[in-house]
């Protein structure tokens, strides 16, 4: 027959004062609150996950038991509370009023720390020295193919039925630290969710209703004087590439076999075939975007069903974390929730990091070509910053578009292309040696060409669901890659075996 320790007497003068202590101090839920006898009550109180030890609460009665409050142990520490984030917990007790004895110290056995219940008990606040079992590499590879294999499947089969659920999972993950800090303050977990979402409501209706009316004015504009902007923009180029090719580049041309001059023509010819094939480009790739998010029954679902799906993240993300945490295995749990981690770091680091480098790179070109008075400026500025999630993309497409404005709105004036250079070059700058480096870090382990490819890689396969998914997926595995080599590195297939003992 199995048995187990399920609860633990807790002596306390009062109900409410002992239920009041749990919950708001150490973050326990009431799991049973029953009236029994007049003046008794049936109180466990525990983990809202279920798992661990729970406590009885019961009102001391007499003068024995009520000597016996405050010392169960005769002055000794009696409980233990088991955490595997101790300097978290250990800042959230302190600010919720817990007294700590002493300071943390770290022993063979973990890191520990006393403090005091409010009727003098002792208590020990304990991350235990993790044991870290390493996981086969054969068990590894198989997990992971069978992880990938699964996404493939569904992402495969349901296709951009599922976008507007990865969008909003994105949110709720993108905005849960906010609620722990809204938590922090006294807000509950409900309370915190929603006004998180209403906030996040409010900040996208507001642009939906000042940025989206001037952006589709300007969209509408740049698409009916499109032609002529070309036309132009090719004129200017071959006449000004075949004066500057004459004056400064025949000479280098010669030496270089290359001698006959290029006719307008010619460059009018080849700058018209450029643009054309540019233009059937983005034609595609806006096609290929529009049928991935389904149009507008997609754009619809957005609006409806990923604010909902974010707020149940948000309420939900601590049960949800802790149900995922009951289910791996105990030997491999240590380096199962390390490796949790590590993708944690590197793909909050980037998603957050990257956000906010594109709302600053977005404001900076919108507001700067405003500023300057080139023409399509907030379009130039939205583009560029949406763009900016894809490292240097966003950058390139604002310098090309805002050159080619300033150049054909003031030609033969070059004042307002140099004014565009020197916006677009600051931003540039600012994000390279400033914001980036401050927000997103060196550290995400997401190399750029490995964020490039997979964005490619995944919105050819599946869309716009797999520009979604790119960036965790490329984390996760950026992740398990470097694991998997430094298991590897650790085996004796790298060290190689050494030598067997000789026999005696």
């Amino acid at each position: 027959m199995a048995h187990s320790l399920a609860a633990v007497a807790f002596l306390a003068p009062d109900y409410d004062a002992a239920i009041a202590w749990f919950r708001d101090s150490l973050g326990f839920a009431v799991l049973e609150d029953k009236p029994m006898s007049p003046g008794k009550r049936w109180v466990v109180v525990g983990d809202a996950s279920g798992l661990g030890a729970r406590f009885i609460v019961a009102k001391a009665e007499g003068e024995r038991q009520a000597a016996s409050v405050g010392a169960p142990a005769g002055g000794r520490v009696a409980y233990f509370l088991e955490t595997d984030d101790f300097a978290g917990d250990f800042a959230r007790m302190r600010e919720k009023g817990v007294e700590f004895v002493e300071s943390a110290r770290r022993e063979p056995y973990g890191v520990v720390a006393v403090f005091k219940d409010p009727w003098g008990g002792k208590w020990d606040l304990i991350q235990p020295a993790r044991v870290v079992v390493p996981v086969p590499i054969q068990k590894q590879l198989t997990f992971l193919a069978i992880a990938f294999f699964a996404i493939a499947v569904v992402v495969n089969t349901l296709g951009s039925g599922v976008a507007p659920f990865v969008t909003g999972i994105a949110v709720g993950y993108l905005l849960n630290p906010v609620a722990h800090r809204l938590q922090r303050l006294g807000f509950s977990r409900l309370a915190a969710s929603l006004t998180i979402l209403l906030a996040f409501v409010g900040v996208v209706g507001l642009a939906g209703v000042t940025l989206v009316p001037a952006l589709t004015r300007q969209i509408a504009l740049f698409s009916s004087e499109l032609p002529d902007f070309v036309k132009k923009l090719q004129s200017v180029i071959a006449s000004g590439g075949s004066t500057f090719l004459a004056e400064h580049g025949g000479l280098w041309l010669q030496k270089l076999g290359l001698g006959d001059t290029l006719t307008s023509d010619q460059i009018q010819k080849g700058v018209a075939d450029l643009m054309s094939r540019s233009g059937a480009w983005l034609l595609t790739g806006m096609k290929q975007l529009a049928l991935g998010g389904a149009a507008l029954i997609g754009f619809l679902s957005f609006l409806i069903i990923a604010p909902v799906v974010a707020f149940y993240i948000l309420v939900d993300w601590q049960k949800m974390i802790d149900t995922v945490d009951s289910w791996l295995p105990r030997p491999y749990r240590a380096e199962l929730v390390e490796a949790a981690g590590e993708i944690d770091r590197a793909l909050a680091g980037f998603l957050r990091g990257q956000s906010l480098v594109c709302l600053f790179l977005g404001l900076w070109y919108g507001i700067g070509l405003t500023l300057i008075g080139l023409d399509f400026a907030l379009l130039i500025g939205v583009l560029g910053g949406m763009l900016s999630f894809i490292p240097y993309v966003g950058s390139l497409t604002a310098l090309v578009l805002a050159v080619s404005v300033a150049v054909v709105q003031k030609w033969p004036d070059l004042h307002m292309f140099f004014l565009a250079l020197g916006v677009v070059g600051a931003g540039q700058f600012l994000e390279g040696y400033v914001i980036s480096p401050k927000l997103v870090g060196e550290s995400i382990g997401l190399h750029p060409v490995w964020l490039i490819f997979a964005l490619f890689a995944f919105g050819e396969l599946y869309g716009f669901t797999g520009l979604l998914i790119a960036v965790p997926t490329a984390a996760a595995l950026g992740v398990i890659v470097r694991r998997l080599i430094r298991s590897y590195q650790m085996s004796p297939l790298y060290r190689g075996r050494p030598p067997a003992a000789a026999a005696p």
